[in-house]
């Protein structure tokens, strides 16, 4: 009976992704009033197609994290933004120079042919022997850290250590906001920014370690109160947050719903939308902080809403002008300063290569942009690769992160523990944001939610303690 529930929520779910898809391409097809925009309307048929051929069979069939964010952001790409575009008239940009109606052609199939690409790549991978093998109900049972030594451990060095520089703490806000747009700007010091990622650690790993507890305590004694607890540390987990970023915040606060969603399997649907307007609120609150400003000035909710989507989901107005950023800055092209790109804010190499001086592609995007040397916009993962590899292999900085997102979902069907499936979460997240990302954004995020982790995750399955026994190795895994 579940079964067929579910199957009925699926086919439900196809109809309105279809009808959906049908009718923005209609829409666009009909009213689109600009000629480097005629095939606007090919970009939601494109996403019907690969959702129905490919996309739907992987996310109904069990629950993965990335596959299903992916396919959530891709409509919003191809088939919300096109509308909204039109809808809204916003057919050109933040640019003093609009691109030419040829690049935004050119952006147009570009973007088709990268949806194409990544739907021949997910099928690939979901027929290799390792995705066949894979367990279906990997995250519907989780598994808990059996001891906590070298977490507790941890905690107790990273609070001594903050002590010894509390302005660490400066960083973090609660709510509110705690730096302002100029302060978001500033790079702390070597010490300050060890302690800030052991800080930052160790939030995410306190959030896991409260909802285990809480977990437990509900098994043993089905009390109701330990549920609560349990989304009381949710919203004060969501409410605290690093920095500036509105995409820092997002990304846990998914993570955690979904960790608390899988635990507790509560259908008091007034939490999630608790949840989800704290959310809400709280990126509002960091763009009013960050005087971010509004393309419309204010006069059209609309307006801002395309220019926003257009900005972090990759739209067509951004892959143009990085179509045009090679035109205007050839010497963009570079095996080194993609290499630059990728590791330079990856942890560890950032040291090794502080002193490197290799201008980021996203520096050229944003010349083109604003003919300055601000750099506030992201350069689409499509048109990194478009810059470095010309318009065949334009794809290959996706399929990469693709790739790299289907193993580390591969190996949280082998590591089911609670602190993994969190930190794995917030990762194969962002990562099913490529298409509005870049190589510098994914290997930031790995590098912040996976290198420290790791290591402790590493030790603490290795190290236990006995009160009778007193320390030694721990089979735990």
């Amino acid at each position: 009976m579940q079964k067929t529930g579910w199957l009925r929520i699926s086919y439900l779910i196809d109809i309105i992704i279809v009808s959906l898809s049908l009718a923005s391409a209609w829409y666009t097809a009909y009213f689109v009033n600009n000629e480097g925009y005629v095939f606007i309307c090919l970009l939601p048929l494109t996403y019907a197609a690969v959702y129905l051929l490919v996309l739907r069979r992987k996310i109904f069939g069990e629950l993965r994290i990335f596959l299903t964010v992916f396919t959530g952001v891709s409509f919003v790409r191809y088939v919300l933004m096109p509308l909204l575009i039109v809808l809204s008239g916003l057919y050109g940009g933040r640019s003093a120079i609009t691109p030419s109606p040829e690049s935004f052609r050119k952006a147009t199939f570009l973007m088709i042919y990268e949806l194409l690409f990544l739907g021949v790549v997910i099928q690939f991978l979901e027929t290799r022997k390792a995705a066949r093998e894979r367990k279906h109900s990997f995250l519907l049972e989780f598994e808990f850290p059996q001891y906590t030594l070298t977490y507790t451990a941890f905690f107790i060095l990273t609070l001594l250590l903050s002590l010894l520089m509390p302005s660490s703490y400066n960083l973090f806000s609660f709510i509110k906001p705690r730096l302002s747009g100029a302060q978001h700007l500033t790079s702390p010091g070597f010490i300050q920014a060890v302690i800030l990622y052991m800080l930052f650690t160790s939030k995410h790993l306190l959030f896991a370690l409260g909802m285990t507890f809480c977990y437990r305590r509900h098994q043993q004694t089905h009390k109701q109160r330990y549920q609560n607890l349990a989304f009381l540390i949710l919203i004060l987990n969501i409410s605290i947050y690093y920095g500036l970023n509105r995409s820092d915040l997002v990304m846990p606060a998914l993570a955690s719903l979904l960790i608390y969603s899988l635990l507790f399997r509560d259908k008091n649907y007034v939490k999630y939308i608790l949840a989800a307007g704290l959310v809400f609120a709280l990126v509002n609150t960091i763009a009013a902080s960050r005087e971010l400003a509004s393309f419309s000035k204010n006069t059209s909710q609309l307006i801002d809403t395309a220019d926003f989507v257009q900005g972090y989901f990759g739209g067509i107005y951004n892959v143009a002008i990085a179509i045009e950023t090679y035109d205007y800055f050839p010497q963009v092209r570079s095996l080194p300063r993609l290499l630059y790109d990728t590791f330079r804010p990856f942890i560890g190499f950032n040291v090794l290569l502080k002193n490197v001086n290799i201008t980021f592609t996203n520096a050229f995007f944003n010349r083109r942009l604003w003919f300055s040397n601000a750099s506030s916009q992201i350069i689409p993962m499509i048109g990194q690769g478009y810059l470095h590899f010309g318009y065949v292999l334009a794809p290959v900085l996706d399929s990469l992160v693709l790739g790299l997102a289907w193993y580390l979902e591969n190996r949280l069907s082998r590591i089911r523990r609670i602190e993994v499936v969190y930190f794995y979460g917030i990762c194969l997240i962002r990562m099913a944001f490529l298409m509005g990302q870049n190589t510098s954004n994914i290997s930031n995020e790995l590098s912040m939610n996976l290198v420290m982790f790791t290591i402790i995750y590493f030790v603490n399955n290795r190290i236990s303690f006995h009160p009778k026994g007193g320390v030694h190795g721990s089979k735990n895994s």
